[in-house]
């Protein structure tokens, strides 16, 4: 079993007061074109807060898409992996 690793930015929404989870390699993406603009794991484009506020509540959208992405890996089926019948 191969368990991959998420990494994620928690950044508050202006607009809802939610705090959403960005891909790290997007957030990269977002600050280097400096609009303020990221694109969130749930699909929704968001309008950053100011970086120094605090949390909000979870957006819940957000956070099924992290637990989805937490789900092993199917491992490819080697022959050596395989037990005599």
């Amino acid at each position: 079993m191969v368990w991959t690793r998420l990494l994620y930015i928690k950044v508050m929404g202006a607009d809802d007061g939610l705090s959403h989870r960005v891909a790290q390699p997007v957030y990269d993406q977002c600050v280097a074109c400096g609009e303020g603009r990221y694109l969130a794991l749930r699909g929704k484009v968001v309008l950053a807060a100011a970086m120094i506020t605090q949390p909000g509540p979870v957006c819940r959208l957000c956070l099924a898409s992290v637990t989805a992405g937490l789900e092993p890996e199917p491992r490819a089926t080697d022959r050596r992996d395989r037990r005599p019948s």
